[in-house]
């Protein structure tokens, strides 16, 4: 349960590694740079959900595709970000985020279990741009990544348990890695910026 739980967060943080590391070589161009490689992790988004959306795939293969298309979508928003094109963290940016996270929790159930991942991944992104903006707004950097510590380890304690409770169930230990995941990227992010 948690090899399977460790397995899956560093094959998150490979995809991760590999987006952000793909950004460097386009950077090198500047907003025309941005821009393409925006183009070319929406067209990666699509393509992975298209794959996730596959029914005669098995269902941990619909959920990582669904993880890699969240994934891909962030960076692309990410990148018109970068290129004022888009704001994540601010005004209008952060009402965008409410609706999405509110017509999600509506349709949740619905949904199809790549998409289910793929949203999340990509609110769980978008959400902790916010929280960390708004946090450093209205808390200060010294007081903000003391809290965001403090949550994100009893994040990745509770997921913990959860995988071990759930017998390793391997969807069930994909949503726990994803928890861990965002609580890391969390804890590291609210150093960062």
């Amino acid at each position: 349960m948690i090899f399977l739980l460790l397995l899956n967060i560093l094959a998150l943080n490979l995809a991760v590694f590999l987006l952000v590391i793909s950004i460097r070589f386009f950077k090198r161009w500047g907003k025309n740079g941005y821009l393409i490689y925006a183009g070319i992790t929406l067209v990666l988004s699509a393509f992975t959900l298209s794959l996730g959306l596959n029914n005669s795939n098995p269902l941990l293969f619909q959920a990582w595709f669904g993880i890699l298309s969240g994934l891909c979508a962030w960076t692309m928003s990410e990148m018109a970000n970068e290129v004022g094109m888009l704001e994540i963290e601010k005004g209008d940016g952060s009402l965008h985020f409410l609706m999405v996270f509110l017509l999600t929790l509506i349709a949740w159930r619905h949904l199809p279990l790549a998409i289910q991942f793929g949203i999340t991944l990509f609110l769980m992104n978008w959400g902790g741009h916010i929280i960390i903006f708004a946090g450093r707004h209205l808390l200060g950097k010294k007081r903000l990544t003391p809290l965001v510590d403090i949550i994100s380890i009893l994040i990745i304690f509770g997921e913990i348990i959860y995988a071990i409770v759930t017998g390793g169930n391997p969807i069930s230990t994909l949503w726990s890695a994803t928890w861990v995941w965002i609580a890391i990227s969390m804890i590291v992010f609210s150093r960062l910026f």
